[in-house]
């Protein structure tokens, strides 16, 4: 046998022995009974998980809230402090200043560089006095100094403690700087049209609250240009005009060096 017909021979032999299967795949593929496997979802584990994530969320969420108050300082009195400049003071339950506003350019310069934040409220006033001596809003030498401070809380005697500490600490700055001063003091509760008027007119409460007395009492007065006036200014005005008798009740007079410091308190009628 030559080698061309040897291999003739095994080739014939393989395709014998390899058996013709395609037809049987093709109808196994074609077949209904194939099982597909798949992963069974069970909708109630999904309800759960959804809920768990809910609570998970809100539980957050009420811790973020909470903290948020916890945080966020509580303004319990609003305590002004007036000359020309006009400067706003958010005092907490425990006296600190949790928040200092300038209302006009004045105050602006007189509070330049300062942050009176977590700082005492005796303390904030030392430092607001002592920059406005720096400033030339009040001077040693002048007769004519006025000052006006405003305390705003429904709680009277709280009103009374805060403006005997304010009062204290200007007196003790102004000992320091041999100055005189004449202090005004009112405590009137803060109503929303006096809230308004100092927001369109760029001054404290304090000081909106004292332009509006005064503009009552006489209706010649314009409340926007007295607005624009200073503590000095107005308080010479109810002199003039004669109404300081009708405006003003004085609580309490005591010696300051050669000067009288006029405790004053705002009436609310006449």
């Amino acid at each position: 046998m030559t080698k061309k017909e040897m291999k003739q021979s095994l080739r014939n032999a393989v395709l014998t022995a390899t058996p013709d299967v395609l037809g049987e795949i093709l109808a196994v593929q074609n077949d209904s009974s194939v099982v597909e496997f798949k992963k069974e979802s069970n909708p109630k584990s999904h309800i759960i998980s959804f809920r768990m994530a809910s609570c998970a969320i809100a539980a957050a969420l009420m811790l973020f809230v909470g903290i948020f108050f916890m945080v966020q300082p509580t303004v319990d009195s609003i305590v002004s402090i007036d000359v020309n400049p006009s400067i706003e003071l958010s005092v907490d339950p425990q006296d600190t200043v949790v928040n200092c506003r300038a209302l006009n350019e004045d105050a602006v310069n007189v509070l330049d560089g300062m942050d009176l934040n977590r700082m005492d409220l005796g303390t904030a006033t030392n430092l607001i006095i002592e920059a406005m001596l720096q400033e030339g809003y009040l001077s040693a030498d002048s007769p004519e100094n006025t000052i006006l401070i405003s305390v705003a809380n429904d709680d009277a005697e709280k009103v009374q403690r805060l403006q005997s500490k304010v009062t204290s600490s200007v007196d003790a700055t102004l000992k320091q700087n041999h100055t005189k001063a004449t202090i005004l003091q009112q405590s009137d509760p803060v109503t929303d049209d006096v809230k308004s008027f100092a927001k369109d007119n760029n001054i404290s409460v304090g000081k909106a609250d004292f332009v509006k007395k005064i503009a009552e009492k006489d209706q010649n007065l314009n409340s926007s240009d007295l607005a624009a006036m200073s503590i000095k200014e107005l308080a010479s005005l109810v002199d003039i005009k004669l109404i300081s008798a009708a405006l003003l009740q004085r609580k309490s007079i005591q010696k300051f060096q050669r000067n009288l410091i006029l405790l004053i308190r705002m009436a609310t009628t006449t």
